[in-house]
């Protein structure tokens, strides 16, 4: 699974608090997709938007959290064991089932005008483990990774 976020905060939840994972609405997501089971869930990069429920998923799935050290440090945060937490590696292959994940890092979109540029993306590291509820991850990411 790519991302896993089921977890909808509104605007002001985000602008105005500190926000978490939603666990009802993980469920219900997880349950409508008809998920028991995963193998693994790749956030593509540190963003609550992509990373936050992570954690959760894999927790209930069983899957391995593969992502950033930032996203590693997301799932520390919320209790995740080690045993299913891998920090990928750039353009280092990675086997899951019948699978073969190739992460690649590349630059997060970059906001043209600079004060919005540094709002969003101005702190590129999660350094150690983050608890929820917390302010919004949209300035908490790594080097973001995808696959090929």
């Amino acid at each position: 699974m790519v991302d896993g976020w089921f977890s909808r905060p509104g605007p002001l939840r985000l602008l105005l608090g500190k926000i978490s994972p939603d666990l009802q609405a993980i469920a219900r997501g997880l349950a409508a997709n008809e998920i028991l089971e995963l193998d693994a869930i790749l956030p593509v990069h540190s963003h609550y938007d992509h990373a936050m429920d992570a954690p959760e998923v894999a927790d209930r799935t069983g899957a391995l959290l593969l992502g950033s050290p930032s996203t590693a440090n997301i799932a520390r945060g919320w209790g995740l064991p080690e045993s299913q937490i891998e920090v990928l590696t750039d353009r280092k292959p990675v086997r899951v089932g019948a699978f073969v994940i190739t992460p690649v890092e590349f630059r997060h979109f970059q906001f043209p005008d600079p004060a919005m540029r540094e709002r969003t993306l101005g702190k590129p590291l999660i350094s150690e483990p983050l608890v929820p509820p917390s302010v919004p991850l949209i300035t908490a990411w790594v080097r973001p990774m995808c696959c090929m």
